[in-house]
């Protein structure tokens, strides 16, 4: 939605919405639609705009989805280039918990636009850490100098084309307008993911993306 992070956090009035590449493009347009049929047809809408959302049940393809199924695995993380690549990760309950203020709010959130987020930056290099710490799996972490666009010489994984440098979304709005704020630590939230994925690793099968 934002393309790549002019300063942070990024708001949601303030950021451009400058998206570069094609799905945040199509997320750009979505938002757009939603507006015009709202204005058109007395609509009630609300954009969300989420950071990275995890959990249990998450689709296997992504960079933590992918560390940690190799942790299971007891194979090494791969981190595509320095490691240096910050996201803002929010837990999929605490999404769930927005849904709900979005739709008890009294009208409070209709026709406006809310970034999902924790404001809390986190890089590859820092999630790799964290993921073997949590699983307590003691894989090693490597580094792999991928081109953008190009496959992996390590495992299946294709690297983004024209990936984010830095996504870190202000909540500030969230929390003024509607009381929200992420309440699960990154740390927390990850092992509840590691215990789901231990019981359902056959859900990890085919790598999507």
């Amino acid at each position: 939605m934002y393309g790549q992070a002019r300063f942070t956090p990024e708001t949601e009035d303030g950021h451009p919405t400058e998206p570069n590449w094609a799905y945040g493009v199509s997320k750009l347009a979505n938002e757009k639609y939603a507006a015009i049929m709202g204005e058109a047809h007395g609509l009630s809408v609300t954009s969300l705009r989420y950071g990275i959302v995890y959990g249990p049940r998450e689709w296997y393809g992504r960079v933590l989805t992918i560390f940690l199924k190799r942790a299971l695995e007891d194979q090494a993380l791969v981190i595509f280039g320095d490691g240096e690549q910050v996201r803002d990760f929010v837990y999929v309950g605490d999404v769930v918990r927005m849904h709900d203020a979005c739709l008890t709010a009294n009208g409070a959130a209709s026709g406006q636009v809310f970034n999902v987020s924790s404001e809390k930056g986190l890089t590859v290099n820092q999630l790799a850490d964290l993921v073997v710490e949590v699983t307590d799996r003691r894989v090693p972490v490597i580094h792999e100098d991928v081109p953008e666009g190009a496959v992996s010489s390590l495992f299946e994984r294709r690297r983004l084309p024209q990936e984010l440098r830095t996504l870190v979304q202000s909540r500030r709005k969230a929390e003024t307008r509607l009381g929200w704020e992420p309440e699960t630590d990154m740390a927390d939230g990850l092992e509840r993911e590691w215990r789901w994925l231990v019981a359902n690793r056959h859900r990890w099968t085919v790598m999507a993306y």
